[in-house]
């Protein structure tokens, strides 16, 4: 059995959305905002790798209409990812000594840095499978064939642990095991049953 973890709200905590209201048109909200950004086209070519981090700060800031600057933008987007949750990095690591673990995140080069070297979670996995260098994004059944490919592993033998329905969703149409989990408490309940 392999167990493949998210990483933002399974292992790690994030912060608010990382848009200053400040920032927002006078017709928007932080939620229409924010609703439009996670189905935007542009997050998701940053996260699959295609765009720089300043390139992605100046299309999402001219597409969503917003009154900052490129330097401020990233200062904040950078810092969204706030800590592992308390006892995560400890816990991934006894539990790497029993199973095989993995993570399959959507991310990119600014948050992965800070969750490698800040966050002490380089090196607590046997594997990992970043959108920004695989080229493909979650929920796209072809980022979950291509972890199955790399880990050498049948879709049965993988548990997903994802805090997005979404990809919970295309977990299971693959074949895989998945469990929709949000936070710490959830997720080792939901390890914790595997033995069950």
């Amino acid at each position: 059995m392999i167990l493949l973890f998210d990483a933002g709200g399974v292992l790690i905590e994030l912060g608010p959305p990382p848009v200053d209201t400040a920032w927002l048109p006078a017709d928007k909200t932080l939620d229409e905002l924010w609703a439009d950004w996670l189905h935007m086209d542009v997050s998701r070519r940053f996260e699959s790798g295609a765009l720089t981090d300043q390139e992605f700060a100046r299309e999402l800031i001219e597409s969503l209409g917003l009154q900052t600057s490129v330097s401020v933008f990233l200062k904040k987007f950078e810092a969204w990812p706030v800590a592992p949750y308390p006892g995560t990095v400890e816990w991934l690591k006894q539990l790497s000594s029993t199973y095989e673990t993995a993570m399959l995140s959507n991310t990119n080069e600014l948050h992965w840095r800070r969750m490698k070297d800040e966050m002490g979670l380089g090196d607590v996995l046997h594997q990992y499978f970043l959108s920004h260098k695989l080229g493909l994004v979650k929920p796209d059944a072809d980022i979950f064939e291509k972890v199955l490919q790399q880990l050498d592993a049948s879709a049965e033998q993988v548990v997903f642990f994802d805090d997005n329905k979404a990809n919970i969703d295309a977990a299971l149409a693959i074949g895989m095991q998945a469990r929709h989990v949000v936070g710490p408490e959830q997720l080792r309940q939901a390890v914790a049953s595997l033995d069950d």
